[in-house]
């Protein structure tokens, strides 16, 4: 397969998507001007968990399928003052940008065999994107899915990349504890929702877990509604962060902190409620995992060895609960100071290796025209 790749229309595409941040669910202008570039390529276009797309571009003949995924959610970040800013610090404008301009590049070579879909997944920061995508039945079976994610100076420099970029598992999970309450001169009357919290978090900040891997657990918020300090709050909710290099350990801690709560709600006389949302590991497949190194090596002229990050990402319930074999990269950028801040700039360039990387990808499991 040839593959030009058009720097002027990567830069405006990504300036224009670099815009207009929105968050999780709500990325209602991201979603219509992907529509419309995607619709004018020749792509088939539906909407994918609300304000996400999922396009289709069918070859002449029937063959295998094969995804390239891009998340397209901003951040918001909160002022002093109470203000409010979206920000595009984690890089999904340019992951769009790079999933939008490789299929651009495919469909105008055409395919004769085979299908190409482009997923643009939105609310990847809410770790809940991917499983509504699955869960409202418009994934299509797939032979493969890929996906790329720009990564820190620190990590890995621009110029090169990685074909295993291994997220951990994170367990984000919210405790609700229900007691009574009181006159804050009469504490024995109530039953204090905050005190169950406060031994919880005690009892979470000194678990011991003997394992050979990364973990940790920690509460980031506790709130009780603005309780007055007279009065014996009668709920209190806390939320934890719970990540760990592998699923099945990420599980197990689950149940430790859920058992510390049991145990601290039991002593105080509260009642509690749980939820948690199911952020994966990554688990690979090692045919896919081949495939993004010859297309990294074809490109860059070598690969970086896996790269373990402590951060997590929602790509993997593709994987984990619908079964489709899936391979993630992670492309050097230059990033600084880093992902998730408010200052953070990149170097845009990366995107033209991104867009060929996405395009060798495909070719060599669809039989695009031109190819060998």
């Amino acid at each position: 397969m040839d593959i030009v790749v058009n720097k002027e229309q990567i830069m405006t595409d990504w300036r224009i998507l670099h815009s207009m941040p929105e968050i999780g669910f709500c990325e209602y202008r991201t979603s219509a001007y992907l529509r419309k570039r995607l619709e004018t390529l020749g792509f088939e276009v539906h909407s994918a968990a609300g304000t996400g797309l999922l396009a289709a571009l069918h070859g002449k003949e029937p063959g295998k399928s094969v995804g390239l995924r891009a998340d397209i959610d901003a951040l918001k970040f909160h002022d002093g003052d109470g203000t409010s800013v979206l920000l595009h610090a984690c890089g999904h404008d340019a992951h769009s940008t790079m999933v939008l301009n490789a299929g651009e590049i495919i469909a105008k070579a055409g395919i004769r065999r085979g299908t190409l879909y482009l997923l643009f997944q939105p609310a990847e920061e809410t770790i809940c994107g991917a499983s509504r995508v699955i869960a409202e039945g418009e994934m299509p079976h797939l032979d493969a899915l890929f996906g790329m994610h720009l990564r820190s100076r620190s990590e890995i420099p621009v110029g090169k990349a990685t074909a295993q970029l291994l997220h951990q598992a994170t367990r984000p999970l919210t405790i609700i504890f229900l007691g009574k309450a009181a006159h804050g001169a009469r504490p024995e009357q109530g039953i204090n929702a905050l005190s169950a919290a406060a031994a919880t978090i005690a009892r979470v900040d000194s678990m011991k877990i003997n394992t050979g891997l990364s973990w940790s657990a920690k509460a980031t918020n506790a709130d009780c509604y603005g309780n007055s300090h007279n009065v014996i709050p009668e709920c209190c909710t806390v939320m934890f962060d719970l990540r760990a290099q592998s699923n099945v350990l990420a599980d197990q801690i689950l149940q430790k902190v859920l058992d510390c709560a049991h145990q601290s709600a039991s002593e105080v006389g509260c009642r509690m409620e749980a939820s948690v949302i199911k952020g994966y590991a990554a688990e690979y497949d090692p045919a896919l995992v081949t495939i993004c190194e010859e297309a990294i090596t074809e490109t860059l002229g070598s690969v970086e060895p896996p790269l373990r990050t402590l951060g997590s990402e929602d790509f993997h319930a593709y994987y984990k609960e619908a079964g489709i074999p899936v391979a993630y990269m992670g492309l050097g950028a230059d990033l600084v100071p880093d992902l998730h801040s408010r200052e953070m700039t990149f170097d845009t360039r990366c995107m033209e290796s991104g867009v060929e990387i996405f395009c060798r990808c495909v070719d060599k499991l669809l039989e695009v025209n031109g190819d060998r």
